[in-house]
């Protein structure tokens, strides 16, 4: 299951001098067009259904209002680095990070609405993600089997094995044939209930490989509220994202 629909196609247009990202998606509804920081670069998602001409169309009428996304996001400033008061989350909640020099052990902890990391003088971004990282990881380990036996009893499908990785673009994947679903760490960053769904998710490919009709009914079977579920997977998150 990856961070959001799956890619069918892409392509690179030029349209009144503007270089477009074109990326077809399924599961999609609607076209979106977004321009990235710092240089203004344009996405465009589109659902597979749409054709070349029909988008061409759609983009040439919105020309100026996409020259103003550009402007908009060259002006925009980057996100600050990883560190000191940005905010974590872990199941949902925001913590505000604060750092502590430690001669010690490596760690972190919560305390009310801040998380602690205890690391070495000099520490930077790269050290405090890892440790962001590990934390996941202990509470993925902690939450997930529990869920995932509500999540067999409820379903009647049982992998083989779970396995956690710190996944950078799905939240989790099933390999049908060794019947081994992976989970990934970063799901201890969402609401509770995402890991109920994507456990579900990579439970029903052992049944339905393809994300087809039949896939997606036993989903909705399932778990009925497997939609707001996914919009909170694939909401905006500080810190580092999946």
């Amino acid at each position: 299951m990856r961070a959001g629909n799956r890619i069918d196609r892409q392509a690179v247009w030029t349209l009144g001098g503007v270089e477009l990202e074109i990326l077809w998606k399924t599961n999609m509804k609607n076209i979106h067009v977004r321009a990235c920081p710092p240089e203004g670069r344009v996405r465009v998602t589109a659902p597979v259904g749409v054709s070349e001409g029909e988008l061409q169309a759609f983009l040439l009428e919105r020309l100026g209002a996409i020259e103003n996304l550009r402007q908009k996001a060259r002006t925009r400033q980057e996100a600050p680095a990883f560190g000191p008061g940005v905010p974590c989350y872990i199941w949902g909640k925001p913590y505000r990070l604060e750092v502590f020099e430690t001669a010690g052990e490596i760690r972190a902890v919560r305390v009310g609405d801040a998380l602690r990391m205890y690391v070495p003088r000099g520490a930077g971004s790269e050290l405090l993600e890892r440790v962001y990282a590990e934390l996941c990881r202990q509470e993925l380990q902690r939450a997930y089997p529990a869920v995932a036996r509500a999540c067999e009893a409820r379903t009647g499908l049982h992998p083989t094995e779970y396995r956690l990785k710190n996944m950078k673009t799905r939240w989790g994947t099933c390999n049908v044939k060794a019947r081994r679903v992976w989970l990934s760490t970063k799901l201890a960053q969402k609401p509770r209930e995402c890991l109920e769904y994507v456990l579900i998710h990579e439970l029903t490919h052992l049944v339905e490989k393809d994300h087809n009709a039949r896939f997606y009914a036993l989903v909705e079977k399932y778990c009925p509220t497997w939609r707001e579920a996914e919009r909170l997977l694939n909401g905006k998150v500080a810190g580092p994202r999946p």
